[in-house]
């Protein structure tokens, strides 16, 4: 089941509980409001599971924030990873060069151990509009989601690419044969 309310109020809005995604109609919250929405999910033994999320509803527009896919499935370690970003407005005409002042970039990283604002982690910071990590900053076999979120006039949106690393090879033999 789900339902939403206002400042601890309920409130009048049909949500279908049978899908995993909710789609809302267009001005069915209002703006500078806070709600939260609650879900409880119950399997047919009767044990049940709720989480409750809080959404503040600001008027505007958001950010349109896409990360570029990576070339290669599986990144060497030993390179950098270089990772570029297209950030916009929606309906805007202007180019994505003449608007990147307009924003605040921060990156993250899914590893609390790497500090993406770092000279020693990165060339670039963590507050640009693209981000290149190091060679060597990354452990070979692991699995990173790199965050981008970009902010305009107190607004922001996120984008997350998967980044996983290649290792080298292990196993196997190697077998020299000669005349």
């Amino acid at each position: 089941s789900a339902d939403l309310e206002y400042l601890g109020a309920p409130c009048d809005l049909a949500i279908s509980s049978q899908d995993c995604q909710w789609n809302l109609p267009e001005g069915s919250l209002q703006s500078s409001f806070f709600y939260t929405f609650h879900v409880a999910v119950t399997k047919a033994g009767g044990e049940t599971a709720s989480a409750s999320l809080g959404v503040n509803v600001k008027a505007g527009a958001l950010p349109i924030v896409s990360i570029a896919s990576l070339a290669q499935p599986k990144q060497n370690p030993t390179d950098r990873i270089r990772l570029s970003s297209q950030v916009a407005l929606p309906n805007s005409t202007t180019s994505t060069a003449n608007t990147s002042s307009l924003f605040t970039y921060t990156w993250s990283i899914d590893d609390y151990t790497i500090d993406l604002s770092s000279p020693a982690v990165t060339t670039t910071g963590n507050a640009r509009s693209n981000l290149v990590v190091k060679a060597g900053r990354l452990r070979p076999g692991a699995s990173y989601y790199i965050t981008l979120c970009a902010a305009y006039r107190g607004r922001e949106s996120c984008s997350t690419v998967e980044v996983m690393m290649n290792t080298k090879p292990y196993g196997g033999t190697c077998t020299l044969t000669y005349d």
